[in-house]
Order: C-alpha cells, then sequence, then structure tokens
C-alpha cells in the first residue's frame, strides 16, 4: 500500500546513532585513512614541536605558531624573532568532531583553538574534559601527549586541557 511521506514518518523506526546509519548504508570506509608518521618531518619540525616554538614579527609584534616566513597581520617576510610560547592560555573557537580517521564516533573529540598567554594561538584536540564542558574563554594548559603510533614510531604533540587548580590544603 502506498503511504507517502507522513505515512513513512509515522511507522520509521528512529536508529541510536548516526554511526549506526552509516554503518548500515556503507556510507563510510574503515580504511579510507591510514595515520602515517614521518620521522624526517619529525625531525624537520623538532624545534617548534617539542618546546612549543614560534615567531613574533619584528615589524608589528605579532606572534605567530607554526613558524611561517610572512606574517600574515602586516606582511613583512623573513622579519621574525624566534620565542618561546607560553604553555597556558583560553579557548578563543572549538569545533566537536565526529569525524576522525576515516571513523565516526558518537561522543565527540573536541577540537580547539587555544589563545595563548603572552600571544600565538596553536589548534590542538582537548583532553581530560567532557565535551559538553568545553566552552569559549575557558582557561586550558597544554600537555604533551601521544597522538598516535605508526610503523612503531609513537607520534606525539600538544593537546589542550582545563587547568587543573590546586585544591586548598594540599
Amino acid at each position: 500500500p502506498r503511504r507517502g511521506v507522513k505515512g513513512h514518518l509515522e511507522t520509521m523506526k528512529p536508529l541510536k546513532n548516526y554511526d549506526n546509519y552509516i554503518k548500515f548504508r556503507n556510507l563510510l570506509g574503515k580504511q579510507r585513512f591510514t595515520r602515517k608518521t614521518s620521522t624526517v618531518t619529525y625531525w624537520r619540525d623538532r624545534k617548534e614541536i617539542l618546546p612549543l616554538k614560534g615567531v613574533k614579527c619584528r615589524s608589528c609584534g605579532t606572534v605567530q605558531y607554526p613558524i611561517v616566513r610572512v606574517c600574515y597581520e602586516c606582511g613583512s617576510k623573513d622579519d621574525f624573532d624566534e620565542v618561546r610560547l607560553a604553555k597556558r592560555g583560553t579557548i578563543f573557537t572549538f569545533t566537536l568532531d565526529h569525524l576522525a580517521g576515516g571513523e565516526y564516533y558518537a561522543t565527540p573529540i573536541p577540537r580547539v583553538v587555544v589563545e595563548l598567554e603572552g600571544g600565538g594561538r596553536v589548534f590542538v584536540e582537548m583532553t581530560d574534559c567532557n565535551p559538553d564542558e568545553v566552552r569559549i574563554g575557558m582557561p586550558v594548559e597544554l600537555t604533551f601527549r601521544i597522538i598516535h603510533e605508526s610503523g612503531g614510531f609513537y607520534h606525539y604533540y600538544w593537546k589542550a586541557r582545563p587547568v587543573r587548580e590546586k585544591k586548598e590544603g594540599k
């Protein structure tokens, strides 16, 4: 019998989450994305990744990360001083990402842009936090964590977590 749209809506069975739908419809292949780690790239970028260094423009004073050759604020070229960036700041903006590495996650991964104390912004994942608690202006600190493993090489990078306050009396 013909039910029409209204009839289908009245008899539909909702799925628990989008993950079930895309698996049922085979819309997202599991092997779409392979995480790779390059020891050469890691070595080349060791100055900015491990110690978290950026640059400060000599012309306008803008702090930037990652290290660049042209200032995005004033356009000056190759006129920078290297600076160590702060490991604390506040969330400038964020997104809750359900897709990571070609897979759908029912619990989203918070990805944040942190405005660092002293200048500069860095785009990182959030950790040690319920995704529902992430807010613009939230104080965070950077922590060095494993991002993934590939070919026997562990890739580390910075993640943000809520600032841990010391409890009184301790």
